[in-house]
């Protein structure tokens, strides 16, 4: 009897480690995916950053090309009358 009762105690106090273990597992499954979240959140400001500073240089690229087309168009129109 008395075995039995210390094979149960025994089967009770890994249930209880598994268990311990079970809550610890899932917090910081919980932490990890908050954790995953902001990094997703992270990634999609990055981005949109990214995007608009490649639309920003592709704009600002287009501008100086007109500007030098014009500059260049100039130039050739003050040879033109020189001659």
């Amino acid at each position: 009897m008395e075995e039995k009762f210390h094979k149960k105690a025994k089967e009770i106090g890994l249930i209880q480690i598994e268990l311990k273990m079970i809550k610890e597992f899932r917090k910081k499954k919980d932490l990890m995916e908050k954790e995953l979240e902001e990094l997703k959140e992270t990634l999609a400001n990055t981005k949109k950053e990214h995007r608009e500073t490649i639309s920003m240089l592709e704009r600002k690229f287009l501008e100086e090309k007109v500007q030098c087309f014009n500059y260049a168009l100039v130039c050739m129109i003050l040879l033109v009358h020189k001659e």
